[in-house]
């Protein structure tokens, strides 16, 4: 009798141990499954979130095949080229005028021609080159600039690396003199090229100061300005 309920005794504590056993197992599956469930959660809010990113993507590629699709010419907001340039030819139809030490060859930066025209001495602070066209036949003066107009200059090589570019505009038929379109005279321009669009306004005259450029001995280079109105003037008028 003493040996069964020895048995009995080992039989239970054995299924104890068993029973402890496997709760152990249940607890560490149940531990195992809130974390799948926290990283399937997680993953899921990541899969969402790379969704989003994918279609914002190809709604982009979209537009730009769209753009990409249409004819390249000429609108009010984008114009091509220079073909709407005003300045062809400025320095024989309108007023254009430099002053300072340094020169340019005024004709070569207005004949739609990409050759440069460099100056033989540097601009300086107290002596800038100083460039001014002025619509003296009251040509695109009284146009507006509407929906875009653009004002720059470009260069092969030495371009100006401290300068200001003014405008003298003309608001609802009023005068409102020379306004500061653009001033690196404090802070250097490092680019071939520069470009800005224009405030709304009329504009009678353009004046272009630069006080130093990029070439070792500071000397000056500039191959084209120009003044894009596409309302202003017909294609490549003056050339």
């Amino acid at each position: 009798m003493s040996e069964t309920s020895e048995d009995i005794k080992k039989l239970i504590s054995s299924f104890t141990d068993l029973k402890d056993y496997f709760e152990q197992v249940r607890a560490d599956i149940d531990a195992k499954l809130k974390t799948f469930q926290l990283l399937e959660e997680k993953h899921r809010g990541d899969v969402q979130h790379l969704q989003t990113q994918l279609d914002q993507a190809n709604a982009k590629l979209a537009e730009v095949d769209k753009k990409a699709s249409r004819p390249n010419i000429s609108t009010n907001r984008h114009p091509q080229g220079l073909e709407h340039n005003v300045l062809f030819h400025a320095d024989k139809r309108f007023k254009v005028t430099q002053s300072g030490p340094a020169s340019l060859d005024l004709a070569s930066l207005f004949d739609g021609r990409m050759a440069p025209s460099y100056s033989s001495t540097a601009p300086t602070k107290d002596n800038p080159l100083i460039i001014t066209i002025e619509d003296d036949k009251g040509s695109w003066s009284k146009y507006h600039t509407q929906a875009g107009a653009w004002f720059g200059f470009t260069t092969r090589y030495w371009p100006a690396k401290r300068f200001k570019i003014e405008g003298n505009q003309i608001w609802s038929g009023k005068p409102k003199g020379w306004q500061v379109l653009a001033d690196y005279s404090s802070k250097d321009y490092s680019e071939h090229e520069f470009i800005i669009k224009l405030p709304h306004a009329q504009y009678k005259a353009f004046r272009i100061t630069i006080y130093s450029a990029s070439s070792p001995e500071g000397k000056i280079g500039i191959s084209e300005v120009f003044y894009i109105n596409p309302e202003a003037a017909a294609p490549y008028t003056g050339l």
